[in-house]
């Protein structure tokens, strides 16, 4: 699998997983830590998509003629 498949892919797993954890801590106890917890998901979230987005526009992959 090309590097940049395999990057998106993970992403994607990364992604779902932060969807595991905001659900957890929505769940959890109303306490400063865990809005801070939720705070820090969203931002690791946030990354992934940006990442994300940028290898699906440009890639890893040199282009072939």
């Amino acid at each position: 699998m090309p590097a940049t498949a395999t990057l998106l892919s993970s992403l994607n797993a990364i992604t779902a997983e932060t969807v595991t954890m905001l659900t957890v801590l929505d769940e959890a106890t109303m306490t400063s830590d865990r809005r801070e917890a939720k705070r820090r998901v969203i931002e690791i979230k946030g990354k992934a998509q940006e990442l994300l987005d940028w290898l699906s526009t440009v890639g890893l992959e040199e282009t072939r003629n």
